[in-house]
């Protein structure tokens, strides 16, 4: 029974090869869906197989999923929220396939966008870290002049007498109180 149902799935939404989205395609499209259908699974992508698996709290795909594969399964996920499915029945029915109909629906006039943004992210994740490279590259430059020696070798030497103060004054706290004991201690205090 699946294999003919999975065959009428290929007739109607394409074979697995069309369609096919990047690991994090597949995670904005799946992080979209999940929104929209408020769902409680999490995705997690495995094996390079092309097939996928839906539990109640964890949804699994292979890497680089096709849109009919991640809508499967997320109708999969649908059914078992709204409780349209109980242990011991069919999972792939006309529900099914209506559920998956909606999702498609829902998912493919969007998917060209959620391509963009993910794009758009990866750019600007790129971008920054090309700009720390260059922030990190001008930083040992600066640090190899003169003059920033001369301003570390400042710091440095302000820091020290920072500390020698304090343990100056440390010492004399301690030199007070051992001046105080000894008043205490001495044989003319006592009488």
């Amino acid at each position: 029974m699946n294999l003919l149902y999975y065959r009428k799935e290929a007739e109607q939404f394409g074979d697995l090869t069309s369609n096919t989205l990047t690991d994090d395609e597949a995670r904005y499209a799946f992080k979209r869906l999940k929104a929209h259908y408020k769902l409680q699974n999490h995705l997690e992508l495995f094996g390079y197989r092309g097939g996928g698996n839906c539990g109640v709290f964890r949804i699994r795909l292979s890497h680089n999923p096709s849109l009919r594969v991640l809508c499967h399964e997320l109708a999969h996920a649908i059914q078992w929220k709204k409780g349209w499915h109980t242990h011991g029945k069919k999972w792939h029915t006309k529900r099914h396939k209506s559920i998956m109909t909606r999702v498609w629906k829902y998912a493919l006039p969007r998917l060209e966008g959620w391509k963009a943004q993910v794009k758009k992210n990866c750019d600007r994740h790129y971008q920054s870290a090309v700009n720390r490279q260059n922030k990190k590259a001008k930083t040992e430059e600066l640090k190899r002049t003169p003059a920033y020696k001369l301003e570390h070798l400042r710091k440095l030497e302000r820091k020290a007498e920072s500390r020698v103060r304090r343990a100056t004054t440390h010492l004399k706290k301690i030199q007070r109180r051992i001046r105080i004991w000894e008043k205490k201690t001495s044989p003319i205090s006592f009488i």
